[in-house]
């Protein structure tokens, strides 16, 4: 196992600079996920810590050692690409053991680190099978044990599941997390599937346009996402916004006001030391999950139904609200609401976000 440290990587390409001075310290045994967009920069970032691309200012280090000149082959690192790049000529075992046997390692010690990392994948019973006679998730399963016979200090994992189905995407995120217990190595994830950072992740580095938005635990950037791009990218289906204008703001409470709220007026907690000006833009962002339906007397707000998704354990209303915002509701199991229906909606006060006019969390 090896700790990792990034400090100030920025990274281009001619004039454009693509990485803008990250930070990011991953402790020894821990599992991190890189998720962001398409373009954002976390692959990129990935291949600078394997040494496949250069920093152009900034450092790397792996268990301590500055690796900035070291060449990939001995950074102790061993990385999973996207495609499962296997040799289809070759055994599963082959497979397995090619890097081992380039590096002209011992027969012997080939066997016993190729057999027992099919014990892991329980890949056991396909070691002389081919690749052609494998599974998506068996042949993705032997790339991960062709990391694994190299007993790395780090792993990394380059959009692993992305060719998956989505049932396959589902189990092999378990084998991961199976896996990542089991070995107890670093592990460093990417993806731009913001389920798979929430359900695999110890802890997960938002990236967006090269710069660093957060990192945090699932729970953290869930609960506390620090600006709007946070708020909007973590959660499925993604958090509603409501554009309001402030109306006061009190220690420890805010009035903000919208045509979408009956009465006009609302006043949320307010945990934040800095004030807003009366007057003021602001977005109340709340996760459809934290939505429920009621009488339209009874809520704080009104919602045209256009779409109703029934997915049998839980079900999202789609409409739009008298000020023309769309907004999500998610509801447990089905219900009898149908296209055009008009309901009111209600959410608890300690459940909303409020992000000012520069997009920071309030």
């Amino acid at each position: 196992m090896a700790s990792l440290t990034l400090s100030k990587i920025i990274k281009r390409y001619g004039k454009m600079e693509v990485i803008h001075g990250v930070d990011l310290e991953v402790a020894d045994g821990e599992f991190v996920v890189l998720v962001g967009p398409s373009g954002c920069g976390k692959s990129t970032l990935l291949r600078i810590i394997a040494g496949l691309e250069e920093v152009n200012e900034g450092e790397v280090y792996i268990g301590g050692q500055r690796m900035n000149e070291v060449d990939p082959a001995k950074r102790g690192v061993a990385m999973v690409f996207q495609s499962y790049a296997l040799y289809p000529h070759m055994s599963v075992a082959d497979n397995m053991g090619f890097g081992l046997r380039m590096a002209g390692r011992p027969k012997q010690e080939i066997r016993e680190r190729v057999a027992r990392a099919a014990d892991i994948l329980q890949l056991t019973p396909y070691l002389k099978r081919r690749p052609k006679e494998l599974s998506g998730g068996q042949k993705q399963r032997v790339a991960i044990g062709r990391a694994i016979v190299r007993e790395p200090e780090i792993f990394l994992f380059d959009e692993p599941l992305s060719n998956l189905d989505a049932e396959l995407r589902v189990q092999m995120r378990i084998e991961l997390s199976k896996l990542h217990s089991g070995l107890q190595t670093t592990m460093i994830y990417v993806t731009h599937d913001q389920v798979e950072a929430m359900t695999l992740a110890e802890k997960i580095v938002v990236l967006n346009d090269g710069k660093v938005e957060q990192i945090g635990s699932p729970r953290d950037l869930y609960s506390r996402p620090a600006n709007l791009f946070v708020a909007g990218f973590i959660g499925s289906p993604r958090m509603n916004f409501l554009k309001v204008k402030v109306v006061e703001d009190r220690l420890g409470e805010i009035t903000i006001e919208s045509d979408d709220f009956l009465g006009g007026t609302l006043t949320i907690p307010s945990h934040s030391q800095a004030q807003l000006a009366a007057g003021s833009e602001a977005t109340l962002g709340i996760r459809p999950e934290h939505i429920k339906v009621v009488p339209q007397a009874a809520g704080k707000g009104l919602l045209t139904i256009e779409v109703v998704e029934m997915l049998g354990e839980s079900t999202y209303v789609h409409g739009l609200t008298p000020a023309n915002n769309r907004l999500t509701i998610g509801l447990r199991g089905f219900n009898d609401l149908r296209h055009a229906d008009s309901v009111g909606y209600d959410f608890d006060l300690e459940n909303v976000h409020l992000f000012d006019s520069t997009e920071q969390a309030v």
